[in-house]
């Protein structure tokens, strides 16, 4: 009988901890939404560099209310950049500029 009771007791304990979401599952969660925010930084900058090659002007961006006060900084930082004068210098640049904004994210959100 002692044994049943203690087989049903550890069955319902391996339920319950399945049930509830532990804090090491709640940081890796946590830790997958800083990567996904970061690479939708990184996509910004990109596009948002290659805009400018295509003579977007700043106050179309000035004119957009942005939530995150960090997506007026990428489009700062990008009106600031040397601008390529080839296209495939063009597009190195962009990626560059896009990987730079990738890893300050990293550092900040990690």
């Amino acid at each position: 009988m002692r044994v049943i009771m203690i087989t049903l007791m550890l069955a319902g304990v391996t339920q319950a901890g399945a049930l509830f979401p532990s804090k090491s599952h709640a940081g890796s969660h946590a830790l997958e939404l800083s990567l996904e925010s970061c690479n939708h930084a990184k996509a910004f900058a990109k596009l948002v560099l290659e805009k400018r090659s295509f003579a977007v002007p700043l106050s179309f961006y000035e004119s957009i209310n942005f939530i995150s006060p960090a997506a007026m900084e990428i489009v700062f930082e990008a009106y600031e950049a040397d601008l390529a004068t080839g296209v495939s210098e063009q597009q190195e640049a962009a990626l560059k500029f896009s990987e730079k904004g990738f890893q300050q994210c990293i550092e900040i959100s990690c």
